[in-house]
Order: C-alpha cells, then structure tokens, then sequence
C-alpha cells in the first residue's frame, strides 16, 4: 500500500464542537461525521395472488451512497412479498433549493396530501 486513499471514498466533514467537560483541554474537540446524502427509491413489488402485475411506492432513506441507500429501501417496502428497485436518486438540489440534513431524531415523520 502507498498511503494513498484508493477510490471509493466515504466523504466526511469534519467539524469542531464546544467540549464542556475539560477544563485543561482547548474549548473545542474534533469530531468527524460521516456524509449521508437523501435518496428518494422508486420499490416494485409482488401483488397478492389473486392479482397480476405489480405494486410500487416511493420511498425516501438517508444514506452514505447509493449501494446502501438501495438496501434501506427495501427495508421500507410496505407491500405484500419481496421488493425491489425500480430507481434510486440523490437529492442535492430542488428548484434551486439546497437539500441539507440535520439529525433530529429517529424513525420517520412524512405527510401525504391526498391522492389522485
């Protein structure tokens, strides 16, 4: 090995954030934050048995890359039966608006308005 990064690479941010607990060290520790992107994941699905073609719903899952942003989207497939990826895309930018994520909390909080 040379030392050298081999591709891929995770991205990180590195960031400083206040440390309260010492009184001897500097203010500020270094804290490094793996980067996760938003994907929203096209799933396809089967349907019950007495139905032919399939089902299909959007999904939307924080991850690293798009590898593991295809697997958490499955793990959401809220139909009958096995799952699968239609489409998956990274979120960054929307009718020029930035896309940026802050962690809150867990689980999920959507909000669907109407259908159809």
């Amino acid at each position: 090995a040379s030392g050298r990064a081999t591709w891929p690479v995770t991205p990180v941010i590195t960031i400083l954030r206040p440390d309260s607990t010492s009184l001897f060290m500097v203010p500020f520790v270094l804290a490094t934050l793996t980067r996760v992107h938003l994907y929203a994941a096209f799933l396809g699905g089967e349907l019950a048995e007495d139905r032919m073609g399939e089902d299909h719903e959007v999904v939307f899952v924080v991850a690293q890359d798009t590898t593991s942003a295809r697997k958490a989207a499955q793990k959401k497939w809220g139909g009958t039966g096995r799952a699968h990826v239609d489409a998956v895309t990274r979120l960054e930018m929307l009718d020029g608006y930035t896309v940026a994520l802050e962690r809150t909390g867990a689980g999920d909080v959507t909000e669907m308005e109407g259908y159809n």
